[in-house]
């Protein structure tokens, strides 16, 4: 007989019982009394423990879905490595399954019903309830489960797990460290183990391997840990081993791994740190691994950003995203794109590169910072990088200055307006008014070694830049099929396009796939959705994407559905709220008539029967809602689907004295004769407020315009009113974007937690490094306890910009060099340098033809930008010579030389070459001897004289020195195997003369 009771619990199935096996086992037949009935019993109870070995255990799981680290009731511990944001889906985390792992936690962590909220799809609510998690955990509450929120969740788990561990009443296991990133090595100790039974066995809840021990008192093992998640690490005492090995817990720990995505790692390969790489030159960035069989990291999933560090600290600001600028891999001329795809070279200096796979979240950065040197030709039209806005046949002005290059060539522009485009030879360096005749200007340049390099502006025809937009669906629609639906966008610039269905972000029809330019201007598309039968009652999973290729033909814009859609039967009961939205704010009254009057509509479809619309005011919009605050508004509208309209317009209701302030939320239900129901909230909260408080609001008061140049100060200044206690402000630089201005820059001086008094003044010192542009500060008056980075979502109270302004790059000349002392010197030589137009961060390079060095970043300048004090460092393999000197300055992006020279000097004393023995029979090992005093590491060789050779890397590398000259001493053997008589020669550098010694080999 088996008897096996099973619960289900949404995705996991756990088996509570054991097959009873009885048809083996006596049990009454031969038992006379009570005690021997209670033995019997005892017996059976034994027999079965030691089904154990079988995965059999009785009154435990045989079966269990659940990760290694499922935990006692109401501590049920995800195991979770993908970054999840509203609207994913199971099948999109790695592994899969991560959503539902997600929300079966939420579950029990805060007593909801399971059915409600685990589905494997990440909506509103458990974006709710992810929010909430994160500010009772004091974390960035976005919503968003990254690094910080997954490991907070493995810590949350870990200490309800340590309070289940008191249920030992002696725990013979303890482990050091408990919590940490993978791959994590764990110290485990077993103590109080006794010399009796069949030794302990340590399982460590992660799949692998048990380790077993007999020692007696104390035993320790170490173990790695290599994917995150939480781990119940058991120790158990055996017993009757190998009949039955009854196991008896004797210690429990658990062990909380976290970190990224392990299973898919990516790692910067090039630039990883000291690289010199030139700007407009095409230069590779690669990571490992990468492959396309099985594909891993290919370049479609991967981003890569270029990233500046901020002095001494471990802080990083991204400069802009480097683009694709080749055919393959990630090739790129360094150009840094802002969110309007705008491309510009960044300020030569030392940066680095990160990574990310925009699939699994995994990244990485360069382990050191490598050097960008400043392009070797700058072009600009009408003083700018562009892009530029001109109207066809119109005179601009382009001016470019090249740096050891020996020709160039124009293209885009014509001589005189009307000409046919043609390609124009110009100086190396120069500038003079030319005519639009394409949509960029481009130059480029030859230098003496045949190689070449470019630069190039992009020009803008229209009065405003190309832009795209959708408006409607763009999330949270509910589209009934066989219904036509029209599609709306707005844009500008655009001749064609190609309108597509996707389903889960990957393509799924297209609706279509050539709209011509009259459909284009008028911001409209209608179709009916009637071939996705199939795809009704699925959930928001859709979205609507539009590729738009731009009138002057420069390329193509794209947008798709902010937030996914459905599609409904359009037969089903639906019921949705439409006044009042949500965002609104209404002034509560100070007797029983006055108050602000709020809207009450609803729009009820597919009503079979008649029935009554019920409104009510809650605090929450989710099933919980009557756990909360809550007031009727109307509980019995009367509604007749056959002779009333669908938008039932319940008129108004007067916020008067009895309403509470703080925000709200509007359901409608529909109660139907017939049985049916239905149920919806307002989108999101709107808020009461008492008319003595008043509404909050927030100005800034400066800047109101103007220009302020780089190097110099913002001043800024704000005030508010009716701010709540504790509540704080946060300001935001804006850079144009497509829609408008867009926050770019937090000022507050602690991101993420600081946040400026309610009324107050800030000076802003804009860095030397700024890329010029037009501006706004964006002020946001938000909620006591919020996050200073915080821009939407209930931590918003009110929020208000400052008029344009401008900030621009300080006039600052071409860097001039007067002098170098000393004018000579080899490794680490302090030199002073003097000149004019020194930035506060300085490159430093020795240039001899088209080869130059680096031998100096981040100089600071001192007496007003005219001394430069540095120690130079030479680069390994740097010939001695004479140089001319090149300072590239970050104030005015421009590199300046003179004819001022440095001499590089290495200095070296004889070299001595021995051999011992010198004479033998073949044969004959000769041990070789060399001794010098050199300052830096250079190529030195030997010749054996027999045909073969070798260098001195080869032999032991010597360490490269950027201190004083140094001794080296070195001693190797070489095997002459033929008679004869042989001259060993070692060769220094250059044109020395060679060190010999002659090697006599006779026969046996």
């Amino acid at each position: 007989m088996c008897i096996i009771v099973v619960f289900r619990n949404m995705k996991k199935y756990i088996s509570l019982g054991a097959c009873l096996v009885v048809f083996a086992l006596p049990l009454t037949t031969s038992a006379k009394t009570l005690d021997e009935i209670r033995l019997q019993l005892e017996s059976v109870l034994a027999q079965l423990r030691g089904l154990s070995t079988n995965g059999m255990v009785l009154g435990a799981a045989t079966t269990d879905d659940y990760p290694s680290g499922d935990s006692t009731p109401g501590v049920y511990c995800p195991q979770l490595s993908t970054t999840m944001k509203r609207p994913f889906r199971d099948s999109q985390t790695n592994p899969p399954g991560q959503v539902t792992e997600l929300q079966i936690f939420l579950a029990e962590y805060y007593g909801l019903n399971e059915e409600d909220i685990v589905t494997g799809y990440f909506g509103k609510l458990t974006e709710k309830y992810v929010i909430q998690f994160q500010k009772e955990h004091g974390l960035p509450a976005y919503g968003i489960v990254g690094s910080m929120t997954r490991a907070k969740i493995a810590e949350v788990c870990g200490r309800a797990q340590a309070a289940a561990n008191a249920d030992l009443s002696e725990n013979f296991l303890s482990a050091t460290p408990t919590i940490g990133a993978a791959p994590l090595s764990v110290w485990f100790v077993m103590e109080h183990l006794k010399a009796v039974g069949d030794g302990y066995v340590l399982n460590f809840g992660d799949g692998t391997p048990e380790y077993g021990t007999r020692a007696e008192g104390k035993d320790g093992v170490s173990h790695t840990y290599t994917s995150s998640g939480t781990y119940k690490a058991v120790l158990y005492e055996l017993q009757d081993c190998p009949a039955g090995c009854i196991r008896t817990l004797v210690g429990l720990v658990w062990i909380t791994v976290t970190g990224g995505n392990t299973s898919n790692p990516i790692t910067v390969v090039s630039p990883n740190g000291g690289e010199v790489w030139e700007e407009g030159v095409m230069n590779t960035i690669t990571w490992k691994p990468y492959g396309y069989d099985p594909v891993v990291n290919p370049a479609h999933e991967v981003s890569a950003y270029l990233e500046r560090r901020d002095g001494g600290s471990e802080l990083f600001t991204v400069v802009g995203q480097l683009r694709e600028e080749g055919k393959a891999s990630i090739h790129t001329y360094m150009r840094v794109f802002d969110a309007n795809s705008v491309g510009k070279y960044p300020p030569p200096g030392q940066y680095y590169v990160r990574v990310v796979n925009n699939n699994t979240g995994a990244w990485d950065r360069s382990d050191a910072a490598f050097t960008l040197l400043a392009p070797a030709i700058d072009l600009k039209v009408n003083g700018s990088d562009g892009p530029v806005q001109v109207a066809v046949n119109t005179a601009i002005t382009v001016s470019w200055i090249g740096r050891n290059v020996t020709s160039c060539v124009l293209y885009g522009v014509t001589a005189r307006p009307g000409d046919t485009v043609g390609n124009i030879n110009v100086d190396p360096s120069g500038s003079g008014m030319y005519y639009v005749s394409a949509n960029y200007v481009n130059i480029t340049c030859r230098r003496s070694d045949t190689s070449t390099v470019s630069d190039y502006v992009t020009l803008m025809y229209a009065n405003q830049p190309a832009s795209l937009r959708i408006t409607t669906p763009n999330g949270g629609e509910v589209i009934p099929l066989d219904q036509k639906h029209t599609i709306y966008w707005s844009q500008v610039g655009l001749n064609h396009m190609s309108i597509a269905l996707y389903k889960n972000d990957m393509w799924k029809a297209w609706i279509n796939k050539d709209v011509g330019p009259d459909i284009v201007a008028s911001g409209s598309y209608t179709w009916m959705p009637k071939d996705f039968a199939t795809d009704i009652d699925q959930g928001a999973i859709f979205k609507i994407y539009i590729t738009g290729q731009k009138a002057d033909g420069s390329g193509y814009l794209d947008d798709k559905s902010d937030m996914p859609f459905s599609f409904v039967n359009q037969s089903k009961l639906d019921i949705r709220v439409s006044a009042p939205s949500g965002g609104e704010t209404y002034v509560i009254g100070t007797t029983d008539d006055t108050g602000d009057f709020m809207p009450l509509k609803v729009v009820v479809n597919n009503a079979k029967s008649k029935g009554d619309i019920i409104l009510t005011l809650t605090r929450r919009n989710d099933d919980l809602w009557k756990q909360g605050e809550y007031r009727w508004l109307r509980t019995g509208n009367g509604f007749d689907p056959a002779v009333q309209d669908p938008i039932v317009d319940s008129g108004n209701t007067q916020i008067n004295k009895w309403y509470a302030p703080g925000q709200w939320y509007l359901l409608a239900e529909w109660q139907g004769a017939d049985g049916s129901y239905a149920r919806d909230f307002s989108d999101t909260p709107f808020t009461f407020v008492t008319s003595s408080t008043g509404i909050p609001n927030i100005r800034v008061s400066s800047p109101t315009g103007g220009s302020y140049t780089v190097g110099s100060t913002l001043p800024v200044s704000w005030s508010s009113d009716n701010a709540p206690t504790g509540s704080g402000v946060s300001l935001w630089l804006t850079v144009p974007g497509p829609n408008g201005a867009q926050d770019f820059a937090l000022l507050n001086p602690t991101p993420g937690t600081s946040l400026f008094p309610t009324t107050g003044s800030y000076s802003w010192p804009i860095p030397p490094s700024w890329t010029p542009g037009t501006h706004n500060i964006h002020a946001y008056l938000l909620a006591a306890g919020s996050q200073a980075g915080c821009t939407s979502g209930s931590c918003v109270l009110v929020n208000n910009w400052s008029p344009q302004f401008t900030i621009s790059a300080q006039n600052v000349a071409r860097p001039a060099i007067f002098s170098i002392t000393p004018s000579s010197g080899s490794i680490a030589t302090p030199v002073v340098i003097t000149g004019t137009g020194f930035g506060t961060s300085n490159i430093v390079n020795l240039v001899s033809g088209n080869a130059g060095w680096n031998v100096g970043s981040n100089v600071p300048s001192s007496d007003g930008g005219t001394r430069l004090s540095l120690s130079l460092g030479i680069p390994e393999g740097m010939p001695a010579g004479t140089y001319t000197v090149e300072v590239c300055s970050n104030l005015s992006n421009q590199c300046g030389s003179a004819p001022v020279t440095f001499a590089l000097i290495y200095f070296d004393s004889p070299k001595i070459l021995s051999a011992q023995p010198a004479s033998g029979s073949a044969p004959l090992t000769v041990t070789f001897g060399s001794s010098m005093n050199v300052c830096d590491y250079r190529p030195y060789s030997i010749d054996y004289g027999d045909g073969t050779s070798a260098s001195f890397n080869d032999l032991a590398p010597i360490p490269h020195k950027t201190t004083d000259c140094y001794m080296f001493s070195l001693s190797w053997p070489h095997t002459y195997n033929l008679p004869g008589t042989y001259t060993a020669k070692i060769f220094p550098p250059g044109s020395g003369t060679p060190y010999t010694a002659t090697i006599n080999v006779s026969y046996l």
